[in-house]
């Protein structure tokens, strides 16, 4: 009474954890004659500033380039959807910044306040639907889990 279905954040689970579930919730349906349902949930692709060995400190109005030498970042296919004028913030939207310059293989930002980046800062661009190339492993991803086994 009350609970219909299990959720499973897969961005919290590996699929190892997905059968013991299952067989949990296999035996609750049997044993109270229910239909408890599984969602699993597919992390989607994260951008984040890559590992860094102490703090980035930016300046309010000073232009950084995103890569190794600037502010280093785990994907750099994302360049490809930015275009001039857009918004990117980086640790939860705690620093704003401005694209002003985007290619497939580059993107320079300004900064819009100052401060220090941590390593491993989420990266979010507002409004920019940004194509990831990860279509692959989000199909294999569910053709796992539809073929396991009951």
């Amino acid at each position: 009474n009350g609970l219909s279905g299990v959720r499973i954040n897969s961005a919290h689970a590996d699929f190892s954890y997905i059968p013991k579930v299952r067989e949990l919730v296999d035996y609750v349906n049997s044993n109270l004659k229910t239909f408890l349902s599984i969602q699993v949930d597919l992390k989607g692709p994260e951008l984040r500033v890559g590992d860094l060995d102490q703090p980035i400190t930016v300046k309010e109005g000073s232009v950084y380039a995103l890569s190794e030498r600037g502010i280093p970042v785990n994907r750099t296919s994302f360049f490809a959807s930015l275009k001039k004028g857009d918004s990117l913030v980086i640790q939860d939207g705690k620093y704003q910044f401005t694209v002003v310059d985007a290619s497939p293989g580059s993107a320079k930002v300004k900064a819009i306040n100052s401060g220090q980046i941590k390593s491993r800062a989420r990266i979010n661009v507002p409004g920019v639907r940004i194509e990831s190339g990860d279509a692959y492993r989000t199909r294999h991803e569910i053709h796992r889990l539809r073929d396991q086994k009951r």
